[in-house]
């Protein structure tokens, strides 16, 4: 097996027990704090490693964000925009909904992003995102969700 194969049975692993061990996380800690100290920690790990990696990388960082002028404000307010649905607003919505929810209807619940990002890029006119070449793609992805929901659900004799 090739490093690239066990780098991403690594990360399937690791993701696939994200979602058990946040909600289990949950008995000790309140969900926005658990969030907020993994982003502090994340943070700090992150920027050790820019650091250990591309040394140089942070000094041009703080040169790009001293001159946003160089940048256009269109292009700024459209960054902190992705920004803030990439990750603040996903997480928000993330820890508060595992907060409501088991994990695997967590899980199976944010693997209906794809279909969701293909739907909003037709409700935006997206060239594309509604392609005759994708609707297999959209038929299989929604038969197995369809499967794995199906699957997870507790029959009404036992619930």
């Amino acid at each position: 097996m090739r490093r690239v194969h066990l780098a991403m049975l690594a990360l399937v692993t690791v993701w696939g027990f994200n979602f058990a061990l946040v909600k289990a996380t949950f008995d000790e800690l309140p969900p926005l704090v658990f969030n907020g100290l993994r982003f502090a920690i994340a943070s700090v790990l992150l920027l050790l490693a820019l650091r250990r990696i591309e040394p140089n990388r942070i000094q041009d960082w703080s040169k790009t964000m001293s001159e946003p002028a160089a940048r256009g404000r269109v292009e700024w307010w459209k960054l902190f925009v992705l920004g803030f649905i990439g990750n603040s607003a996903y997480q928000l919505f993330f820890i508060l909904g595992l907060a409501r929810t088991t994990a695997g209807n967590s899980s199976i619940i944010l693997a209906t992003t794809p279909i969701f990002i293909a739907l909003l890029g037709v409700a935006l006119g997206i060239d594309g995102a509604a392609s005759s070449s994708r609707l297999p793609g959209y038929c299989c992805w929604s038969a197995g969700r369809a499967r794995s929901a199906s699957a997870a659900a507790p029959s009404p004799a036992t619930s």
